[in-house]
């Protein structure tokens, strides 16, 4: 086998192990939920962005606006083009397959490999032992709601994968 060929195998078997990660994410962890939860905050602030005119004048709308507001963009921009239940629907895929991505870059960092991520994104995905649970309402993996504590867990597998590299500038931009 040529070693253009090898590395071909090797990028498909391991964008296949990141997808099917953040897969069994999804369904061990209650699939993909629209409209329940943390929606009910967040898609009245989601709507008033796309519509100013959208209940003028209420204050709890106002208040949710600074909590969490690039992710209320997010999600207002993906809804502008998709629609409300498919924007959720695609931000949860998402949110879920940068996870999966980052804990493939730390497994990596930390010199595991393909079969090493796989071991730690089932232990993961499954809360074996406890993994995957958080210290707040929403876990590690995230919740059936798309919410932005899943960018950030990506976010903070990614900054530690480039601590432990000592990329400190981008670990900081990371943080």
């Amino acid at each position: 086998m040529s070693s253009h060929a090898s590395k071909a195998r090797i990028s498909l078997l391991t964008a296949l192990g990141i997808l099917s990660i953040a897969t069994l994410i999804i369904v061990f962890n209650g699939g993909i939920s629209v409209g329940l939860s943390n929606h009910a905050g967040l898609l009245p602030v989601v709507r008033r962005i796309l519509d100013s005119s959208y209940l003028p004048g209420d204050f709890g709308i106002s208040v949710r606006f600074y909590h969490h507001r690039v992710f209320a963009y997010l999600v207002a921009g993906f809804s502008a083009l998709l629609g409300e239940d498919t924007a959720l629907i695609l931000l949860a895929a998402v949110g879920m397959t940068l996870l999966s991505g980052a804990l493939f870059v730390l497994c990596r960092v930390l010199d595991l490999r393909l079969v090493g991520f796989v071991v730690v994104g089932l232990f993961l995905a499954t809360r074996l032992a406890w993994t995957g649970l958080g210290l707040e309402e929403n876990t590690f993996t995230g919740n059936a709601d798309i919410m932005p504590t899943t960018f950030a867990h990506a976010v903070l597998l990614l900054a530690t994968a480039n601590l432990i590299k000592e990329r400190y500038r981008l670990t900081g931009f990371l943080a």
